[in-house]
């Protein structure tokens, strides 16, 4: 089966949490995510299990440097 790729992706939390750079890249050359992903991310750092909470606070650091984050309400190339 073919996909086509796009040249840029909105990505969901729910693919950012479990990120598999090379299933994305099959679909886009770019992704970036919503400010409202990072506030997600940021609700689920803490557990009980203090390794973890660890795991997922280097990941939540990892996407943070790694995406452009697009804020809430903004219309890109609309001036």
């Amino acid at each position: 089966m073919t996909h086509a790729r796009h040249p840029f992706a909105l990505l969901d939390t729910s693919v950012v949490i479990d990120f598999d750079a090379t299933l994305v890249g099959r679909y886009t050359h770019t992704g970036a995510i919503a400010t409202m992903t990072l506030a997600e991310l940021s609700n689920g750092l803490y557990t009980a299990d203090p390794v973890e909470n660890a795991r997922r606070e280097a990941h939540y650091y990892w996407v943070a440097s790694s995406f452009e984050p697009i804020g809430f309400g903004s219309r890109p190339g609309w001036s």
